[in-house]
């Protein structure tokens, strides 16, 4: 079979795996409500579904739900002045709403904002209803809205105080309603037009907006840019297809089939789901003019991803979808990106006569229990940013060096973890071609990140990009933000990296056993003789960052855990290692999710499963850095040569 037929028949097969996966998901689409378990009744264990808790103080806040005789009720109880909230993502068309609750308060004393219940837009602005203080019978909250196009409502919330007018006492919510109207009646307070609202709507621009074309041809040269890089990894096996790779591919297909079903039922966790859907909302209404600009509602992300995200904001406007089906839309990038790793990792075995170990390797992959969770229980987009990242090592080990760092400076414009693997494989860069290709290699992938936040930059000054990037390591600053790693052994979980530990800060603790492992990395590079071990030091630069550096998110570690997978058949050594880390970072992923689902909070002192996962993965990295040093085999598993 050709190249082309091949071809052919894969873009055949994925768009009938893409097609099933949309029919069997399509009554979730054609559901038009705007708010999910309205009357409280759904949930278990304790836990109502589809809300979610917050607090401003949140170990100051409880919150409950519960059935009485008039039905069921969800409450929140400040034991200090706080603000705390019921909240749900919510999406609206346009058209007219009246948006009700009761609620009765107990002890809720001014000047706190007391009870309410409020809608916010996409820009950050809260609409909030009538207030009720003190002690009170069951009273409704009522406001109305005129919503002008879909996307400018993006929550609904319950409300005990309000972020600047924080309250005390008990709150209780029930029978929520979000009703189409024709109009208000001339009487009805609490109006909200929100063709008239600065924070609703987008104000015309004074100038052109060139960066949206500008945008979308950056983002075109890119997607070219890396499809380039993927033929090259993959030109060998679709030449000359074999049984392993039908199986695979059929596989793969209906592993992706089952996650994108499954994005329906999942519905991630909350807080970044509602932080992308929102952004993407604002990257199609704003551009990469606007998306940057001071006081938007949500996090700055990275170029690369506002790319994605600013195509799925664009599909929602043309289809205007309820905030389930937009969501999935929004998580659906990354359950490509996996589909693609999954073919890359097949590919490159098969392309070197290797079908059946590619076919393990992509199972190994694509059927990883840590993997799936992370892209679909918690709907996070971590494969893109891994996608890019092993695609630039794989190119590089096999002497495409110019593609190789296009590959990584795209990884690069997508998140900034991916700047672990530059010193390993700068340096082999450096050893392998000298000097001058080295610095043609760093100009290239240079080009690439300039060429991606160039739209995003363009008008601006030169020093806004670098702020964004400042304000992605700034953002947190616990010594672990999640991850089960050096710092969480220690009780470093929700606490300060400025925080003693003994003698030292968790920063500097951090960041000097970073500097050492390093060290060990650049060591293992300069010694090594073939791709094998350049990998495994690049692995180690992934899990030293994930397990040593301060501010680490649970989820950083589908980057390693990524890499690991082909080097697992190098050795029974680091296959377990693989099956360890594996094990460590799902239930890592596992019990914060948990945690974010439930609204519980660490306790003061680490509980001892989390120190117990903790002390393996540090004692893992510790173990896989002592087999490079003193134990690696001299095989040559990933060179261009076997």
């Amino acid at each position: 079979m050709s190249t082309l037929r091949f071809g052919a028949l894969l873009i055949a097969l994925v768009a009938c795996a893409l097609c099933g996966s949309v029919v069997t998901a399509a009554p979730a689409f054609a559901d038009a409500m705007p708010i999910f378990n309205a009357d409280f009744s759904k949930g278990s264990g304790g836990q109502v579904q589809g809300w979610y808790a917050a607090a401003m103080h949140h170990k100051e806040a409880d919150f409950g739900w519960s059935r009485t005789a008039g039905g069921y009720q969800v409450s929140i109880v400040s034991h200090v002045l706080n603000y705390a909230t019921w909240r749900q993502a919510m999406m609206l068309g346009p058209g007219w709403y009246r948006v009700s609750a009761f609620a009765r308060v107990d002890d809720a004393i001014p000047p706190g904002a007391g009870a309410t219940l409020a809608v916010q837009t996409f820009r950050g602005a809260r609409l909030v209803s009538n207030e009720i203080h003190g002690t009170s019978a069951w009273t409704p909250l009522v406001l109305y809205l005129k919503v002008e196009r879909w996307g400018q409502i993006t929550q609904i919330l319950l409300q005990a105080g309000e972020e600047h007018t924080q309250g005390s006492g008990s709150a209780y919510f029930r029978d929520l309603r979000v009703e189409s109207i024709a109009a208000p009646s001339a009487d009805a307070s609490n109006v909200y037009d929100l063709s008239t609202i600065a924070m609703a709507h987008v104000s015309p621009l004074n100038a052109i907006d060139y960066q949206r074309p500008l945008g979308i041809l950056c983002g075109l040269f890119l997607l070219g840019a890396f499809a380039v890089c993927l033929a090259i990894i993959w030109r060998s096996a679709l030449a000359h297809p074999t049984p392993a790779m039908i199986a695979g591919i059929v596989v793969l297909l209906a592993i992706t089939v089952i996650e994108f079903v499954g994005l329906f039922h999942f519905e991630g966790y909350f807080w970044d789901a509602l932080a992308k859907t929102n952004r993407s909302i604002l990257a199609a209404a704003l551009g990469p003019r606007r998306i940057y600009d001071q006081g938007l509602p949500v996090d700055s992300y990275p170029p690369g991803s506002l790319y994605l995200l600013w195509l799925s904001g664009w599909l929602g406007q043309v289809i205007e979808p309820g905030y389930n089906a937009f969501r999935v839309l929004v998580e659906t990038p990354p359950l490509i990106a996996s589909l693609v790793t999954g073919l890359t990792l097949l590919f490159a075995y098969a392309g070197r006569g290797r079908g059946w170990r590619g076919f393990v390797a992509m199972l190994l992959f694509a059927a990883n229990p840590t993997l799936i969770f992370d892209t679909v229980v918690w709907g996070q987009s971590d494969a893109v940013v891994a996608l890019a990242m092993l695609v630039a090592a794989f190119l590089i080990l096999r002497g495409q060096y110019r593609l190789g760092w296009i590959a990584a400076g795209i990884a690069l414009l997508t998140k900034p973890q991916a700047v672990a693997m530059i010193p390993p494989l700068g340096l082999w860069t450096l050893i392998n071609t000298g000097l001058t290709e080295t610095a043609i290699c760093a100009a290239l992938s240079v080009g690439a990140f300039i060429i991606g936040v160039l739209p995003y930059d363009a008008g601006h000054s030169i020093h806004r990009m670098i702020e964004v990037y400042q304000s992605l390591g700034g953002r947190f600053t616990d010594a672990s933000v999640g991850a089960f790693n050096l710092h969480a052994m220690l009780g470093g979980l929700e606490t300060p990296d400025s925080t003693r530990v003994g003698f030292v800060s968790y920063y500097a603790l951090g960041i000097s056993m970073l500097l050492g492992a390093f060290a060990v990395v650049l060591f293992l590079v300069w010694r090594a003789r073939n791709a094998t071990a350049v990998m495994l030091a690049t692995f180690i630069a992934m899990f030293a960052l994930y397990t040593l550096a301060p501010r680490m998110h649970e989820r950083y570690v589908y980057y390693p855990l990524v890499f690991l997978v082909p080097l697992a058949f190098e050795s029974r050594f680091l296959a377990a290692s693989f099956a360890i880390l594996t094990a460590t970072s799902f239930y890592n992923l596992y019990f914060m999710k948990w945690l974010a689902d439930t609204s519980t909070f660490f306790s003061d002192h680490a509980a001892w499963p989390i120190v117990t996962a903790s002390a393996i993965n540090v004692l893992l990295l510790a173990a896989i850095m002592a087999y490079a040093l003193f134990r690696l085999p001299l095989r040559n598993g990933l060179n261009s040569s076997s």
